[in-house]
């Protein structure tokens, strides 16, 4: 009987670090992705200046 009450902590605890590895593996991808487009969008810009300037 007394192991059930070490075993539900360690269990609850593995939960909520499973819990907030995978917030953080999410916003990280979210960021990731938002500063791939920034600098593709940047780049796109940088190219129709360049071809506004070329004319």
């Amino acid at each position: 009987m007394h192991h059930h009450f070490f075993f539900f902590p360690f269990f609850a605890g593995i939960i909520r670090l499973g819990i907030t590895i995978f917030v953080f593996y999410v916003i990280y991808k979210w960021a990731n992705r938002y500063f791939a487009l920034k600098q593709e969008q940047n780049q796109l810009l940088g190219e129709i200046l360049k071809k506004l300037e070329n004319k």
